[in-house]
């Protein structure tokens, strides 16, 4: 997210308008980088969204904040949405995942014709994201030594991630340049902090998602979606508005899993659309 924060919160900097400003809080999902290696279990989805309402509004004294995410950031900005609404701006997000609703049940009458490239990509992406996903939920500890032993199989790790779910053409410094990969490896080795965050899978995906009520839509705030189009993980526009409060959607025209890394120009866009209406 370093690239989105300048344009965010200075806008006049970049052409736009001083009062278009966010104040920006980038926050570091426990296990992750910055924060310190977990010590314990039973850190899920639901655990980090409550976190981070009690930083925001309990700590840092904000009664309603805005939202986004993307990949472990876009699960928790649905959680927000659905378990903390009330709290909530509104809440935008760079993948489509909704709280109890399994993609892979979906049938063939769900995608309109002009979204068949969304299940092609599903189609291509799973074998991509198949064995990155079965270990972290199966066997989470036993990986992690050998990623925390080495900072090489701690960056093949991430690389190979960068490399085959971004909208790079096969050739990961298309991109993300060479600090940019070395410093996300050195943030988890250096840290440690590699470990624990692979145990969130397994906290999250070894049950179901636990959901807070059962009213529709079951993302209650205010939401917006932007889909880029080499992400691992596409659902109908329909199943969408059928189960979110959906205030715009769009279809990007280039990138892939992490958005705002590898799109900032186009999320920072997004954002201000989306919540311009909403201030």
């Amino acid at each position: 997210f370093k690239d989105v924060i300048a344009p965010l919160s200075r806008p006049e900097d970049f052409g736009g308008s001083a009062d278009d400003a966010f104040d920006v809080y980038v926050f570091s999902l426990p296990g992750f980088g910055f924060s310190e290696p977990l010590t314990r279990s039973g850190i899920d989805v639901a655990a980090c969204a409550d976190l981070i309402v009690g930083a925001m509004c309990d700590h840092l004294g904000h009664p309603r904040f805005a939202v986004h995410g993307g990949d472990w950031g876009g699960l928790i900005t649905a959680q927000l949405a659905h378990a903390h609404a009330g709290r909530l701006v509104g809440a935008h997000s760079s993948i489509a995942l909704i709280p109890g609703v399994n993609r892979r049940e979906l049938g063939p009458d769900a995608w309109a014709s002009d979204e068949a490239w969304m299940q092609a990509r599903n189609a291509e992406a799973e074998p991509l994201i198949r064995s990155h996903v079965t270990v972290h939920v199966a066997d989470p500890q036993t990986l992690a030594y050998g990623l925390a032993d080495s900072p090489v199989a701690t960056a093949a790790w991430l690389w190979e991630r960068r490399r085959n779910w971004s909208d790079c053409g096969g050739e990961v410094e298309r991109v993300f340049d060479r600090e940019h990969l070395c410093t996300l490896a050195t943030l988890y080795w250096a840290t440690g902090a590699i470990t624990s965050s692979l145990r969130l899978y397994h906290e999250h995906f070894s049950k179901p998602w636990p959901l807070c009520h059962d009213r529709r839509p079951v993302l209650e705030a205010p939401m917006g979606f932007a889909v880029f189009p080499r992400d691992v993980v596409h659902l109908p526009r329909s199943v969408i508005a059928r189960y979110a409060n959906l205030h715009r959607y769009t279809v990007m025209p280039r990138g892939g899993h992490f958005g705002a890394a590898e799109q900032p120009d186009l999320v920072v866009e997004d954002l201000f659309s989306f919540f311009a209406p909403l201030r």
